[in-house]
C-alpha cells in the first residue's frame, strides 16, 4: 500500500516519507529518498544548537547574535524533531490532529502533536539552526564564545548536512517568491470580492463629498479634484494596512492559519516580508483603480503623465508605511480588541490625512495642523497632490518621500520585532 502526503513542512516529509518528490507551479522539480535529496546539495552545512538563554535574554537576540558572525548565512529557530503522527492521549486521533483531551484540536500548537516552530522548551531551552558558508568544526568556536559572552547555556550541538529546506530553497530558488506568488494568485481569482472590499468606502466618499454636495452648491465643482488625490492615497495607504494587520490578528489569535506560513522553508522574517510585499501590490492595484472610479463620479479625473513617475513613488511608499504599520497592529492586538481598531487607529487615520483638504490650508488651525502632521498618511495625500494637482497647495514632495521613508522604515522595524515575537513565543 502507497500513502501519499502532501506537506510543505519539511521535516515533517523527512521524518514520514521514504521517497519525497519536491513540485513547483505543478512541476516535479525532484524525486528521491530524503538522504539523496540533501546529499547532492554540496557546500553548506548546517550548526544545531539547544541552549537556555540568560533570564534577561530572549531567543530571537541570541539568534541576531548569532547570525551576526561571519560565516553564519542565516538561522532560524526550529521544533525539536519528532514524528508528526505521534501517539496521542485518550481521546484524541493520533498525533497532530487529535482532538481530545490528548489531542489539541488539529493545531500543530504546545501538545502531543509538537510545538509550534520555534516554540520554548522544557526548562525555557529554544533549538537554533544555523546555516554555515564555511567549516563547521571552524565556526564552532566563535559560536560558543558568543553563547557564553550572553549568559546562555549550551546543552546540545549537532553537526548536520542541508536540510530538504535548503534543497527546496536551492531547486526552486524562489522561497520567498512561491508564497507571494499564490498571494497573487488568490487575489486574482476573488479580483470581485477585491474590488468591492477596496471601492465601496471611495466611491461614496466621492459621491457625496464632491458630486452630491457640489450639485448642492455646498462645495466648488473644482473639489473633486482636489478630494480625489486623497483618496487614492487613502485607499493605497489603507488597503495595505488591513490587508496585513485584519489576517494577521486573527491567524495569531483564533485561527493559528500563520502557523502554516512559519512551516515554509523560509527564515521567519521573510515571511512577515512577503505580507507586507503583497499588501503594496494590493494598495498599489487598489488606488489605481480609483482614476476610473473618480472619472465615473466625477466625469473627469486629474492626471498628469509628467507627475507619473512622483504618483508612482508615493503610492508604493504609501503603500509599504501602511503595510508596516498593520504588521505593527496585527502583532500588538488581540481578536477580542478588534472593534478598537475601527474607534482608536482607522477613524483618527481616516480624518486627519489631509484626504479632503490640503495640509497647508490649515495656517488658521495650528493644533490640527500638528497633529495631521503627525499622520504618515498625510504626507502620501500631499505627495499625490503634488504629483497630479500642483496648483493646490501642497507639502514639498521631497518632504513627503522623506517622511514616508523614514515612517515606513521605523514601522517595518518595530513591526518585525513584534512579528518574530509571536511567531517564536
Amino acid at each position: 500500500m502507497t500513502i501519499l502526503l502532501t506537506t510543505h513542512d519539511m521535516d515533517e516529509a523527512a521524518e514520514l516519507a521514504d521517497r519525497v518528490g519536491i513540485m513547483d507551479h505543478g512541476k516535479l522539480l525532484a524525486l528521491d529518498t530524503p538522504a539523496a535529496l540533501t546529499r547532492g546539495l554540496t557546500g553548506q552545512a548546517v550548526l544545531e544548537l539547544t541552549v537556555t538563554p540568560a533570564a534577561a535574554d530572549t531567543a530571537e537576540r541570541l539568534l541576531e547574535a548569532l547570525t551576526a558572525l561571519a560565516g553564519v548565512e542565516r538561522g532560524e529557530p526550529v521544533a525539536r524533531q519528532q514524528p508528526a503522527f505521534a501517539a496521542a492521549g485518550p481521546g484524541g486521533w493520533p498525533g497532530r490532529f487529535g482532538a481530545g483531551p490528548g489531542g489539541n484540536g488539529g493545531r500543530p500548537g504546545n501538545g502531543p502533536g509538537g510545538p509550534r516552530p520555534g516554540a520554548h522548551q522544557d526548562g525555557g531551552e529554544v533549538r537554533l539552526r544555523l546555516y554555515l558558508s564555511g567549516e563547521p568544526a571552524v565556526l564552532l568556536g566563535p559560536v560558543v564564545e558568543a553563547l557564553a559572552s550572553r549568559g546562555a547555556a549550551l546543552s546540545d550541538v549537532h553537526i548536520g548536512e542541508p536540510t530538504l529546506e535548503d534543497v527546496f530553497i536551492d531547486l526552486t530558488g524562489r522561497g520567498l517568491r512561491s508564497i507571494l506568488w499564490r498571494d497573487v494568485f488568490v487575489t486574482g481569482r476573488e479580483f470581485w470580492v477585491f474590488l468591492a472590499q477596496v471601492a465601496i468606502q471611495p466611491l461614496f466618499m466621492l459621491f457625496v463629498f464632491a458630486k452630491v454636495l457640489g450639485d448642492l452648491n455646498y462645495v466648488s465643482d473644482s473639489f473633486g479634484h482636489l478630494l480625489l488625490p486623497g483618496i487614492v492615497a487613502l485607499t493605497a495607504f489603507l488597503t495595505a494596512l488591513q490587508t496585513v494587520s485584519f489576517p494577521l490578528v486573527l491567524e495569531f489569535g483564533w485561527t493559528k492559519e500563520i502557523e502554516d506560513r512559519l512551516l515554509a522553508p523560509i527564515p521567519i522574517p521573510l515571511v512577515a516580508v512577503e505580507k507586507v510585499v503583497i499588501a503594496m501590490v494590493r494598495g498599489l492595484v487598489a488606488a489605481t483603480l480609483m482614476f476610473p472610479i473618480g472619472a465615473l463620479v466625477l466625469g473627469s479625473a486629474p492626471w498628469r503623465a509628467e507627475g507619473l513617475p512622483m504618483l508612482a513613488l508615493v503610492l508604493v511608499l504609501g503603500g509599504w508605511s501602511g503595510g508596516a504599520l498593520g504588521l505593527i497592529i496585527g502583532t500588538l492586538l488581540p481578536p477580542s480588541r478588534l472593534n478598537i481598531m475601527f474607534a482608536l487607529i482607522l477613524t483618527p487615520l481616516l480624518f486627519t490625512g489631509a484626504t479632503q483638504y490640503p495640509w497647508p490650508s490649515l495656517d488658521r488651525l495650528p493644533w490640527f495642523q500638528v497633529v495631521t502632521a503627525l499622520n504618515p498618511l498625510t504626507y502620501c495625500s500631499e505627495g499625490v497632490r503634488a504629483a497630479l494637482v500642483p496648483e493646490v497647495p501642497h507639502i514639498a514632495p521631497w518632504i513627503s518621500v522623506l517622511v514616508l521613508i523614514v515612517s515606513g522604515a521605523a514601522f517595518m522595524v518595530i513591526g518585525m520585532l513584534g512579528f518574530q515575537r509571536r511567531a517564536v513565543d
